[in-house]
């Protein structure tokens, strides 16, 4: 199953109400609420706004303010694979690609960054494409492994 949606902040929480409408019971909905909301919302602010990517996290009122503001051709797609042993979910977006040092938890007590951290330990496997522009995030079925 696949869907496409705006690149906005305002898409970020039907984004994940329709994951979680299809997906399997035995899907933890918290983790997969707290993580979705997380990898989609950087694939907005990140990958998603050129002006927003490169903000210094300090100017946050500038930083979201760009963020909302209209790239009505910026999109977000959503891709999900359900098996009996797995759910697989998709992200990808077109326009700034995440680099490679960022697609990891980071340590310390740094203000940006925590982001990862969220993402992959709400799901049992993050993976990128070489590219930047793709996350393929995966829960494991606790009655199948």
């Amino acid at each position: 199953m696949r869907r496409t949606f705006l690149a906005s902040l305002d898409e970020v929480e039907s984004a994940v109400e329709w994951v979680g409408s299809v997906v399997p019971r035995w899907v933890d909905s918290r983790r997969l609420d707290l993580g979705l909301t997380e990898a989609i919302t950087n694939a907005v602010v990140h990958g998603s706004d050129h002006e927003a990517a490169d903000a210094d996290v300090e100017e946050l009122d500038a930083y979201f303010g760009s963020v909302s503001s209209d790239h009505s051709d910026r999109m977000i797609e959503l891709e999900v694979d359900v098996a009996d042993d797995r759910l697989g979910v998709e992200l990808r977006w077109n326009q700034n690609p995440c680099p490679p040092e960022h697609r990891s938890p980071r340590e310390g007590g740094v203000l940006a960054g925590r982001g990862m951290g969220i993402i992959h330990s709400a799901f049992d496997r993050v993976d990128w494409d070489d590219d930047g522009f793709c996350m393929r995030m995966t829960c494991v079925n606790p009655q199948r492994s």
